[in-house]
């Protein structure tokens, strides 16, 4: 069984990014000052004790826990919601999570990445059934909240207006490869925007290898219809995943990025607009 290539459950984008219903794993270190008991702890397997830890300090009211518990800074996806724009990893810190009647099953491992199926009554008073997922690092067990995000990195944008526009982005892939765009963009002025006015928006990413239309993952499901404003109030993020793209990224299209009128129509009467934004490592 391949681990990496079992884990192939579909999110919405909120439950994927903003929800502690994919989060889990944890555990204590145990170091001693004998090299055997340190060799034993690196390979300590994911077991029910560990999960249901973790679990606990997502319950504390101490951020600092929950902090540890569900996104170290060491993970790759905490480098992957976290932009120069925008940390979106306090979505996860001022929360309090509510597990009551956690039932641990079906506890799977390979090497450093393990998953689990578990099942609680949430803050909401419903039943939840749900599959966590997890990393080891340096023997330690953490929660992978969006259960896929292998190795991210930031990205520079420029070929936008500096003085309309600013925006900020990060790519993560998953264990199978599939990129996975985030976003942030935000208006510098009073100007409005919003993207698919006329019709629904479209994203490409331009690769060195090719363009590739937006194509949901089997992590991320994103609906392209979706009618998004930006202001200056705030940064905008969109998860754009691009399943099939291979390449070095080197700019994203969106059409139907619109500048709004007083009136809240879009300046162009005629048709869409487009915006490229230009990236870079």
């Amino acid at each position: 069984m391949n681990l990496k290539k079992s884990i192939a459950v579909g999110f919405a984008v909120t439950a994927l990014f903003a929800s502690f219903g994919c989060g889990g794993g944890g555990g204590t270190e145990g170091r001693t000052g004998s090299p055997q008991a340190a060799s034993t702890q690196q390979k300590k397997p994911l077991d029910e004790a560990t999960i249901k830890s973790l679990a606990k300090k997502m319950e504390s009211s101490n951020i600092a826990e929950r902090k540890e518990a569900i996104l170290p800074e060491n993970l790759p996806a905490y480098t992957f919601i976290k932009t120069p724009l925008k940390d979106e990893s306090a979505v996860f810190f001022n929360q309090i999570a509510k597990f009551e009647n956690l039932s641990v099953s079906n506890i799977q491992q390979e090497g450093d990445i393990a998953s689990a199926k578990v099942s609680y009554i949430g803050a909401d008073k419903k039943q939840h059934s749900e599959e966590w997922y997890f990393r080891r690092l340096e023997g330690k067990w953490y929660g992978d909240f969006n259960g896929g995000i292998q190795s991210a990195k930031h990205l520079q944008v420029s070929g936008i207006d500096g003085a309309a526009l600013e925006a900020a982005a990060n790519i993560g892939y998953t264990y199978e490869n599939e990129p996975i765009l985030a976003l942030d963009v935000r208006s510098k002025t009073a100007a409005v925007y919003q993207l698919g006015r006329w019709g629904h928006p479209s994203y490409i990413l331009i690769t060195d290898k090719g363009e590739f239309p937006l194509q949901n993952t089997a992590r991320l499901s994103v609906n392209p219809s979706f009618a998004c404003r930006i202001t200056s109030a705030q940064p905008f993020r969109f998860y754009l995943p691009f399943k099939g793209a291979t390449g070095t990224p080197k700019a994203l299209r969106i059409v139907g990025f619109n500048e709004l009128d007083s009136r809240g129509l879009p300046l162009n009467h005629a048709h869409d607009d487009t915006v490229t934004f230009t990236l870079s490592e």
